[in-house]
């Protein structure tokens, strides 16, 4: 059969013919959709894909299995990580679904949106230098060291990577310092996004209720002396309301939460400054407590002194 040769097709109650090589480009596409659809189910791109994510933030990325709709505009994503350049770990998801634009790539972007996070285990801790981990994996910290240097490479300049409108669910959080450390279990984000944009790294989160979360701050903190111990409590009733990080600091409309009889809501403003390699921490912030008239907080700061 010759590629001019014609073939019957019947239409109802009729026939038409149709030439052969009028389904040549029909088959040149669907070779093509085909052999992409292969390749992003494949290993070899999931390594390339960890390797951009590597050259635009700095950290790594580890994703064990990842799978594609056949419209390559779904992704899903088993047991994966981020972690810092030193490969100390940060997040760590058990699936994670989203939608993916694939023409993005063609622009060096990478753009996930209207996603969901399972079984997230996130730990954030400061270093000797006072920074921290996420913001390292980021790369947001090399970003503020590199801005104005004139060897930048163009090509990680030209490269952003996106999570926007992403829903977290039981997500175990850890936070730790020398100064102070808590944990949060079983928490929900209902809505958060991340940019890494060339010059900006853009986080926020428009609402986070938790029922409660455990607290310890070393008396070291507040300059007491050793046998006044540690300060350990409990806090009820925590929300956040429309936190946004932009490059070197945060804006939050509202925090409130509820600590061994006290109630504090704040909201405002703060910075982190690099002044000469020496990190420096701004706020402009305003608030409001409100406290029962027995209060283990106020034992403690007051050594049990004050009665009501």
């Amino acid at each position: 059969m010759a590629i001019f040769d014609e073939i019957q097709v019947r239409v109802y109650r009729s026939y038409i013919k149709l030439p052969l090589i009028f389904f040549v480009p029909l088959l040149t596409l669907l070779s093509a959709f085909s052999l992409a659809y292969f390749h992003v189910n494949s290993p070899h791109f999931w390594r390339a894909t960890e390797l951009q994510l590597h050259e635009v933030m700095g950290g790594h990325f580890a994703l064990g299995y990842v799978e594609f709709s056949p419209t390559l505009t779904g992704v899903e994503v088993y047991d994966a990580h981020i972690l810092t350049e030193e490969r100390e770990p940060v997040i760590a998801a058990d699936h994670v679904q989203a939608r993916l634009n694939p023409l993005m790539l063609m622009t060096e972007r990478i753009e996930f949106s209207h996603g969901r996070v399972d079984g997230a285990r996130v730990r954030l801790a400061f270093d000797d230098n006072g920074e921290l981990n996420l913001l390292r994996a980021l790369g947001i910290y090399e970003r503020m060291r590199s801005r104005d240097r004139e060897d930048d490479d163009e090509q990680r300049r030209s490269q952003a990577v996106g999570f926007r409108d992403i829903e977290l669910q039981d997500v175990v959080f850890e936070f730790s310092d020398p100064r102070f450390d808590f944990q949060v279990d079983a928490a929900d984000i209902p809505r958060a996004s991340i940019s890494v944009e060339p010059t900006a790294v853009i986080m926020s989160v428009d609402e986070l209720k938790l029922p409660g979360a455990n607290f310890r701050f070393r008396h070291q903190l507040f300059k007491f002396p050793e046998e006044r111990g540690d300060w350990e409590f409990r806090v009820d009733n925590f929300e956040v309301y429309d936190w946004r990080w932009v490059n070197e600091g945060f804006t939050v409309d509202r925090v409130i939460a509820e600590v061994d009889g006290i109630r504090a809501e704040a909201g405002g403003r703060m910075v982190f400054p690099d002044d000469d390699g020496e990190r420096n921490m701004l706020y402009d912030a305003r608030g409001t407590l409100s406290a029962d008239y027995q209060s283990t907080v106020l034992d403690y700061f007051t050594a049990g002194n004050i009665k009501f």
